[in-house]
C-alpha cells in the first residue's frame, strides 16, 4: 500500500469526489432506500482518496473499488426495496384484518375459511358468538362436527359431502351447536365452495350467524298461533252448541206452531192459509240453514263417530251442494288418532273443497288419506283449471287466507302444508303431518 502512495507519481485521472458529485445527479432519486450510509463519511473518504497520488497503472484498482461501491450500492438499495415493500404489505394485511374483524363484528357472524385438503379451518369471531373457550378460538374441523347436535350432524356433513361431490358453487344449512354453557345454539351456515382448474374442491369460505333469537321469536309464534286455534275451536263449539240447542229449537217450535196455524187456517181463510204455508216453509230453510251452520262450526259426527264418518259427511254434502264428483279414499290410516290430528285434518279437507268450489271449475276431487311410515298424508286433488302463473314471474302465485290458515294449523302439529299447481290440469293440497298428538318442532329443544 506504500508503493501505491508514494509520492510523486502522477496523480490518477480519476477523481472520487467527481465519482460521488455524479452518482449524486443519478442517484439521487434512490438515496431514500441508502438512509444507513453516513454521507459525512464518504466526503471525508473521498477527501482521502484525493489528496493521495494514484498510479495510472493501478487505475484498475480504482475501477474494482467503484465495482464494489456500486454492488453495496445496488444490494442497499435492493434490501431497503425489500424492507419497502414489506412495510406496505404488512399494512396492508392489518387493514384487511381490521376491516375483516369489523364486518364480523357488524354482523354478528363468524367467519370461516376451510382448507379441505389440509382439513384445517380458520374462525373469526368464534368465541364471541358462540361462547367458546380460548383453546378453540381456532378449532380443527372434527371438533366443529362433535359440537353439532347429535339429530342434526349427520344432515349436515351429508349436506356438505352431496355440495362438495355434485359441483356446486355454494352451500346452505341450519343446526343446533354446542356452546360452552351447555346450550345450542341455532347456527344459519353458508359456504362458497372454490375448485381448482379439475373442479375439485380445495376451499370453502363462509360464515356462522346466529338465528337463535329468530328462531325463539318463530316458536313463540307459532305457540301464539296455536292459542288462537284453540280459541277459535272452543269458540266455533260454543256457537254450534248454541245454534244447536237455542235458536234451532226456537225455530222448530215456531215452524210447529205455524203448522197448526195451517190446520185451523186451510177452510177458514185461504189466503192467510196461503201465507202460514209460505212462513213455514221459510221457517223450515232457517232450521236447516242454522243446522249447516252449526255443522260447519263443529260437526257432530267428528266428535261421535270419529274422523272417516265425519269426512264423507262433509262429501256427501260438498256433492249435494256443488253437483262435483268426489272420491274419499283412505289406506290403512289408524282408527284412532288424537283430537288435535282429527280435527287439523277435518278443517283442512273442508278449507280444500271450499276453494275447489270457489276457484277450481273442477268436476272431480280426489280426497287420500294414508299413512306413510310416522306420518299421516292428506291429499285434495282437482281436476280443475289450477292457478294462472303470476304476471311478473310467470310462476303460479297464490297467497289466500285459506291457504295461510291451513298452514298453520299444520304447523301447530309440527306438520307441513305443500301446493302442487299445473294450470290447466287443477291443483293439489297435500298435507303431512307427524302421528303421535302434537309433535315438537325438530329445531325446537
Amino acid at each position: 500500500m506504500q508503493a501505491i502512495l508514494t509520492p510523486g507519481r502522477r496523480r490518477s485521472p480519476f477523481s472520487l469526489s467527481e465519482f460521488f458529485s455524479t452518482g449524486t445527479r443519478l442517484f439521487s432519486p434512490l438515496f431514500f432506500f441508502i438512509a444507513p450510509l453516513n454521507s459525512s463519511e464518504i466526503r471525508g473518504f473521498a477527501s482521502f482518496w484525493n489528496n493521495s497520488a494514484l498510479s495510472a497503472s493501478n487505475s484498475h484498482l480504482i475501477l474494482i473499488i467503484i465495482a464494489v461501491l456500486a454492488v453495496g450500492l445496488i444490494e442497499c438499495v435492493r434490501l431497503r426495496a425489500v424492507h419497502f415493500v414489506l412495510g406496505r404489505t404488512r399494512r396492508r394485511l392489518a387493514d384487511c384484518e381490521e376491516r375483516l374483524a369489523l364486518v364480523a363484528q357488524a354482523t354478528n357472524d363468524v367467519i370461516w375459511d376451510w382448507d379441505l385438503e389440509t382439513d384445517r379451518r380458520c374462525w373469526n369471531g368464534f368465541q364471541d358468538l358462540l361462547q367458546a373457550s380460548p383453546q378453540e378460538s381456532n378449532p380443527h374441523a372434527q371438533r366443529w362436527s362433535e359440537r353439532l347436535h347429535p339429530h342434526d350432524r349427520k344432515s349436515v356433513l351429508a349436506a356438505i359431502g352431496a355440495s362438495l361431490d355434485c359441483g356446486d358453487g355454494a352451500w346452505s344449512c341450519e343446526y343446533r351447536f354446542l356452546q360452552r354453557d351447555g346450550s345450542y345454539a341455532h347456527i344459519l351456515d353458508r359456504g362458497s365452495i372454490l375448485r381448482d382448474a379439475m373442479g375439485r374442491p380445495i376451499r370453502m369460505v363462509g360464515s356462522m350467524m346466529d338465528i337463535t333469537r329468530r328462531i325463539l321469536a318463530e316458536q313463540e309464534l307459532q305457540r301464539l298461533t296455536g292459542r288462537v286455534i284453540e280459541a277459535q275451536e272452543l269458540e266455533r263449539g260454543r256457537v254450534a252448541r248454541e245454534l244447536h240447542d237455542g235458536v234451532n229449537q226456537l225455530l222448530s217450535a215456531a215452524k210447529f206452531r205455524v203448522r197448526l196455524l195451517e190446520a185451523k187456517l186451510a177452510a177458514a181463510d185461504p189466503n192467510l192459509f196461503e201465507h202460514a204455508t209460505r212462513a213455514g216453509e221459510l221457517l223450515s230453510d232457517a232450521i236447516q240453514e242454522v243446522r249447516a251452520i252449526s255443522h260447519n262450526l263443529r260437526p257432530s259426527e267428528l266428535d261421535d263417530l270419529g274422523l272417516l264418518p265425519a269426512l264423507r259427511g262433509a262429501c256427501d254434502e260438498f256433492f249435494e251442494r256443488t253437483g262435483i264428483a268426489i272420491e274419499l279414499v283412505d289406506e290403512a290410516i289408524p282408527e284412532v288418532l288424537p283430537p288435535e290430528i282429527e280435527l287439523t285434518v277435518y278443517r283442512v279437507v273442508q278449507e280444500g273443497l271450499m276453494n275447489v268450489e270457489k276457484h277450481a271449475k273442477a268436476s272431480l276431487v280426489h280426497v287420500r288419506l294414508a299413512q306413510e311410515n310416522r306420518e299421516l298424508g292428506v291429499s285434495i286433488a282437482d281436476n280443475g283449471r289450477g292457478w294462472p302463473p303470476h304476471k311478473d314471474s310467470g310462476q303460479s302465485e297464490r297467497t289466500g287466507l285459506g291457504l295461510a290458515n291451513m298452514k298453520e294449523r299444520a304447523a301447530f302439529l309440527g306438520g307441513t302444508v305443500s301446493v302442487a299447481n299445473r294450470p290447466g290440469d287443477g291443483v293439489e293440497v297435500v298435507m303431512r303431518l307427524p302421528i303421535g298428538g302434537i309433535a315438537k318442532d325438530p329445531k325446537i329443544l
